[in-house]
């Protein structure tokens, strides 16, 4: 070891050790301090041993003066070398000695090689500028974007790697001012050659980095520079699924500006798919395969990156996850690795423990492929022949694996890997070897490489592979089955092959549908041979509808349990059936199906729950997006929605908890509704005083079944709007308006929100026709003036709606105000004589206006609650504590107002018959006979006739 005496002997002690064993473990450290004296001097003036590198804009700085009063290309060349050996030297005898995460050096490999790369491209750049001018665009001068591909993208490069590009600028022009016009393609051509040049061309220095440009459009035959219009031209039309795996590790390096945002902009579409994406799940077996293929032309054996379980089958993993599911879930979006594997266990798409053993085998082959390069600062990942290069590498890594093996040498029950202390060098083989085992253990569940997508024997997948494929006759396909399904199965499946022949569904589309019907007719005989009919019917419905959508059916053909759920659905429910067809969105719900558990009852718990899941959701959206919120609310209600309805079917959800969920939704919706509504109109006219998004000033009133907390799956929102400020105020924004006018344009904003039809559908159809004075009223009221309108000139049936009423949205102080006046009212003393009349023709004017005929209706019970609640709450208060049917008729019965019998058969009755009303809006198979409705339906209007015509 060659190094300046002095300096040295005057370096503290722990460093001096530490670049000693440096440079024992690394000739390549070694060679640093050899070829440059002024290496220990920089490192000790400017870095500091016991610290990783400075963060990025420091380091810009220190290369910046580094580089200080440098004006030929020569030194240029000189001054970007030398600054990366020592900057190497520094983070390789860091980690040498074990002084720093893998994660920690990653970062700074990555780091630095950006601000390399970036001082390249200045010197390019400014050079070419003072010859030709500077490029103009619509928002400036322009600049060459570097988009940095790969681990450097990520954040994650290696010691020793090349690095991969594609250079990119705004828009077409020219240098018209020049006596010979340029273009600016030509000038930025230009640039990106001698911002190569800078860096990849070998010196007595060496290089930077080795460039590579072959991930840019059309490849090594594609133009070195092209503009974003062209750009975004190729990956429309032309970009292949290897690319979308390329792009997703994509970042721009220069520093963030319009034209940045807009290039982001232009390539986030062509990754991300709005939908749930299981086409990458192919395009990865093709990619693993070529890569297999490659490793057996080049004899590649112990590679820890290509190899079986290797380092590129974690990135693979986790870009699947980014590409399936990244349009939906915008933290997926992050070209770090770490960041992709932290949202796949937050949005439980794999167990928090099969991502912590992935992680920890990929931070182990990572190590080592850091040590493998920092040995000799050579690009290689195939482990070491030398005996002198193996104790180098155990020298390092046994330190490092003793502090980060999990579980004191267990992984974890779930791999039943045991990892054992690394003593020497066939230890650590042999944890390398377990660690790779997992990987690939992961990584080939996800892409099924042997087995396929069913596990069944091909012998029998054969049969039903002929049956969908081969022409034949009804009898034919019977003969062909030990077990015959009913001739109408035949019928409906020669119909499916007759319509899927045109079906405009493409090359891609038959190849996958050819795959997915014989599983799907499979599944159907073995599982739902006794509806097979029902089944392939409205499976061919879906067919139809999601044929020209590839993504879909390569959902199903991925997914054995999307098309056993699928099937289900088939079989039980027309009603999730047509909701898949009209939003095949919801596809995407099978693929982790929520709605498989049974829940304890709490609202509560439900409440936040849904809080935090559409918070989730709309975290994704940009602020001023008002679109784009408006479709993530109405995706969150059908994605929602279609979870209550399927635990519904599947019986995982009683009657009751049914209705509460669906109300709490509502509610959860509907506050969030009010939020940015809120925000918007605040925006422009400031808001009243002593108002804020958190303390609204605001209540919403629920009526009907949203108040009785008994909505159903087609329920609109019965809802009345008040407030509690002073209407004489005004607001303090830009634009002033009174209050009163405020709360009017706040209503109206939420109406908006929540009735716009978009792709899918409305929010909620909301109804508000039961605020004072109906139609001809005001949409919003002072809390004062609904008091006076219902103790002053409401009707009875007004009073009677009152009852099932309760705030859903509003603080704590109008609510209060708001329970006040519903209990004043509610609990005013009436004349039974004339309660029970107006409370009669209502209910026939309710009869002849919904041709409802038949009496003992669950109206009748509505009716009846009402009634004993109006005349009876002036002396029982607490009648009226609940605003729903049920814990008012249990109230009615303890209060001794209705005989304990009477309150028995009529809960009885409502459970039944709300029972058989969600059931059958869901078009299921009746759960209750006709005998047994008819039967309740003779109690109820026995009780009706004996409360008002005894």
């Amino acid at each position: 070891m060659s190094l300046p005496a002095a300096e040295f002997a005057l370096l503290p002690v722990q460093t001096q050790n530490m670049i000693t064993q440096a440079c024992e473990l690394s000739p390549f450290v070694e060679h640093v301090f050899e070829q440059y004296p002024d290496a220990l001097s920089f490192m000790t003036e400017h870095l500091d041993l016991n610290q990783p590198l400075p963060p990025p804009d420091s380091l810009t700085l220190l290369l910046q003066n580094f580089m200080a009063g440098i004006d030929t290309e020569v030194t240029q060349l000189a001054r970007l070398r030398q600054f990366r050996h020592f900057c190497m030297a520094h983070i390789a005898t860091r980690d040498l000695n074990n002084q720093q995460s893998i994660t920690c050096s990653l970062t700074q490999v990555s780091d630095l090689a950006s601000v390399l790369i970036m001082q390249a491209y200045t010197c390019a750049y400014n050079a070419l500028q003072k010859r030709y001018g500077t490029p103009q665009g619509e928002h400036g001068p322009q600049h060459l974007y570097i988009l940095g591909m790969g681990k450097l993208g990520g954040g994650e490069l290696n010691f020793s790697s090349d690095i991969d590009l594609i250079f990119t600028y705004p828009a077409s022009g020219e240098f018209s001012e020049r006596r010979k016009p340029l273009e600016y393609q030509e000038f930025f051509i230009k640039v990106a050659q001698k911002t190569i040049h800078l860096l990849d061309t070998v010196t007595v220095d060496g290089q930077v980095y080795r460039v590579d440009m072959r991930l840019r459009p059309f490849g090594e035959s594609g133009p070195l520079v092209m503009p974003f219009s062209a750009m975004e031209d190729y990956y429309q039309q032309q970009g292949r699924s290897w690319e979308r795996f390329a792009m997703l590790k994509a970042r721009i390096l220069n520093p963030s500006d319009t034209y940045s945002a807009e290039l982001a902009q232009i390539l986030r579409p062509f990754i991300y798919r709005r939908y749930v994406d299981f086409s990458v799940i192919e395009a990865l077996r093709d990619l693993k395969q070529k890569i297999v293929q490659e490793n057996r032309r080049r004899n590649l054996v112990d590679n820890i990156k290509l190899g079986a379980g290797g380092i590129r089958e974690v990135e693979f993993l986790a870009q699947s996850f980014q590409l399936i599911y990244g349009g939906r879930i915008k933290a997926l979006q992050d070209p770090s690795l770490f960041c992709a594997l932290d949202t796949i266990v937050g949005e439980a798409l794999m167990e928090p423990h099969e991502v912590h053993a992935l992680k920890h085998a990929y931070l182990v082959l990572r190590k080592v492929e850091h040590s493998l390069q920092q040995y000799n600062n050579t690009q290689t990942q195939t482990l070491p022949k030398t005996a002198q290069e193996q104790d180098a590498l155990v020298a390092v890594c046994a330190p490092y694996l003793a502090q980060t093996t999990p579980n004191n040498g267990k992984d974890n029950a779930h791999t039943q890997v045991d990892f054992l202390p690394v003593k020497d060098y066939a230890d650590l083989i042999n944890y390398i070897h377990n660690c790779m085992a997992i990987v690939n253990g992961y990584f080939s569940a996800l892409i099924r490489v042997d087995s396929g997508s069913t596990d069944v024997a091909s012998e029998d997948f054969s049969i039903w592979d002929d049956l969908w494929s081969l022409s034949m006759s009804p009898a034919e396909m019977a003969a062909s089955l030990a077990e015959p399904a009913t001739l109408g199965f035949y019928d409906e499946l020669q119909a499916l092959k007759k319509n899927v022949a045109v079906y405009s569904v493409g090359d891609r589309g038959e190849a996958i549908l050819n795959k997915l019907m014989p599983l799907f007719l499979m599944d159907i005989h073995e599982h739902f041979l006794a509806h097979s009919e029902t089944c392939l019917k409205a499976l061919g419905k879906i067919i139809k509808a999601v044929a020209s959508r590839t993504t879909y059916l390569e959902l199903m053909y991925e997914n054995a349990q999307v098309r056993q759920q699928l099937l289900k659905f088939c079989d039980l429910s027309e009603w999730i059936i047509a909701r898949i067809l009209a939003y095949p969105v919801l596809l995407d719900e099978l693929i982790h199906p929520q709605y498989l558990t049974r829940e304890a009852h709490d609202v509560p718990a439900w409440h936040a729950a849904y809080r935090n899941e559409l918070q989730q959701s709309l975290l994704r959206v940009e602020p001023d997006d008002h679109e784009l919120q408006i479709q993530t609310l109405r995706q969150f209600k059908l994605a929602q929605h279609f979870r209550i309805a399927a635990a519904d079917i599947l019986d995982y959800l009683p009657i009751a908890q049914v209705s509460d969920k669906l109300t709490v939704l509502a509610e959860t919706l509907l506050e969030q509704v009010v939020h940015h509504a809120w925000l918007q109109i605040s925006e422009k006219h400031g808001v009243p005083p002593e108002t804020s998004a958190q303390a609204t000033g605001l209540a919403i009133i629920g009526y009907g079944k949203l108040g009785g907390i008994e909505l159903s799956y087609s329920s609109d929102l019965d809802i009345v709007f008040i407030h509690n400020q002073d209407p004489k105020g005004s607001t303090n924004g830009p634009k002033v308006i009174s209050t009163t006018e405020f709360y009017v344009k706040l209503v109206q904003r939420i109406m908006h929100l929540c009735s716009t039809k978009t792709l899918l559908g409305d929010l909620y159809e909301l109804d508000l026709r039961l605020r004072p004075s109906g139609n001809s009223g005001l949409l919003i009221s002072h809390i004062d003036s609904f008091a006076a309108y219902q103790k002053n000139e409401a009707w009875t049936w007004e009073h009677q709606a009152l009852v099932r009423t309760r705030i859903v949205f509003g603080n704590t102080d109008i609510t209060a105000q708001f329970k006040q006046i519903r209990h004043a009212i509610i609990g005013q003393a009436r004349n039974p004589d004339n309660l029970a009349e107006d409370i009669v023709k209502m209910r026939e004017k309710m009869r002849e206006h919904l041709g409802d005929k038949d009496k003992g209706a669950l109206a009748d019970i509505e009716f009846l609650t009402q009634y004993w609640c109006l005349l009876h709450t002036h002396n029982v208060p607490r009648l009226v504590e609940f605003s729903d049917n049920l814990r008012q008729l249990e109230a009615l019965g303890k209060a001794g107002v209705i005989q304990l019998e009477t309150m028995h058969t009529l809960v009885d009755a409502y459970l039944v018959l709300r029972h058989h009303q969600h059931h059958k809006g869901l078009q299921r198979a009746t759960v209750h006979s006709p005998t047994k409705i008819k039967n309740i339906a003779m109690q109820i209007r026995m009780i009706w006739d004996a409360t008002f015509h005894p």
